[in-house]
């Protein structure tokens, strides 16, 4: 045998095993525990997705209002899940009317939201359509009762998950019942989380010893902020770029929403020229206006 055949021999060889690994692996079964994990994944990023949604267009169904200000939880026994506009969505799917104690700021992920009188953001059905996911807000960014400081992007998150503090909401799906989780469905949040997750206090945790399955998502007050002020600025280019003239904008801004003077006006540098520069206290970006684009300008993606 010739060292060119064998080459071509062993090349040969090569190549079948790998054709035949390739096929022993396609024809494996997928891991269902690892797939469920993913779903769940996916649908925790969506809510997480709605959730800052809601806080981005709150002045445009609540008038007068500042954004960024989140639902209070469920707090009622989970049910079958009730299509938008029915008298049952109203009573079991909905958010609280207020969450003024730690207690009440943790409990079921509300699946839909009476916006202005209207439910008009429906938290996506998967998992959620048997109202499982469990959800935690931070003092200072229910709606209900309001902070008295300045509803900015300086608010502090009083959460923390794995010690990481500056959290202002988490979202949580319990998994499967475990051994003493007998008592489903009710509203006794040991029977659905576990450790640190189910003490209702401000802290939370991915991982823990012993029996436990809870997976979760959350927002940082840095992501929040990105969302929140990027609606602000939004608001704000609308009337600076009606008053440029001259190829300048305004010394000043006049004309803005009223939330913005009670709540935001404090903690943002405005700069005008032909073009303009806002920053808010509490945020890296520097949102640089143009009349000539429509939307401004990030000096970086987040805060």
């Amino acid at each position: 045998m010739t060292r060119q055949q064998g080459a071509a021999l062993l090349l040969f060889f090569l190549l079948l095993f790998v054709g035949a690994a390739s096929l022993l692996l396609a024809g494996a079964p997928a891991n269902p525990e690892l797939a469920e994990q993913r779903e769940r994944a996916r649908e925790l990023n969506e809510a997480k997705e709605a959730l800052l949604a809601y806080a981005v267009l709150y002045p445009d169904h609540y008038a007068g209002e500042a954004p960024g200000f989140f639902p209070c939880p469920n707090s009622d026994v989970p049910d079958a899940y009730d299509p938008p506009g029915t008298d049952d969505a109203a009573t079991n799917d909905s958010p609280e009317t207020e969450c003024d104690d730690i207690s009440e700021r943790e409990g079921r992920l509300p699946r839909q939201f009476a916006m202005g009188g209207s439910y008009e953001l429906t938290i996506p059905v998967g998992n959620i359509a048997r109202q499982e996911f469990w959800y935690a807000i931070s003092e200072n960014y229910d709606y209900n009762p309001k902070p008295a400081a300045p509803h900015d992007a300086q608010l502090p998150g009083t959460l923390s998950v794995d010690g990481q503090g500056d959290i202002v909401a988490v979202i949580l799906f319990p998994g499967v019942p475990l051994p003493a989780q007998t008592g489903r469905p009710s509203t006794t949040i040991g029977d659905y989380l576990e450790d640190e997750n189910a003490d209702s206090d401000t802290d939370f945790v991915t991982t823990a010893a012993g029996d436990f399955n809870d997976q979760l998502v959350y927002i940082s007050r840095s992501e929040y902020a990105t969302r929140v002020t990027a609606r602000v600025v939004a608001d704000l280019k609308k009337v600076l770029d009606a008053a440029y003239a001259g190829g300048t904008y305004p010394a000043s801004i006049t004309g803005a929403p009223g939330w913005f003077t009670t709540e935001w006006a404090g903690t943002t540098t405005y700069t005008p020229g032909a073009t303009a520069q806002i920053q808010f206290a509490g945020c890296g970006i520097t949102y640089t206006l143009d009349p000539a684009q429509p939307v401004a300008a990030k000096s970086q993606e987040s805060c």
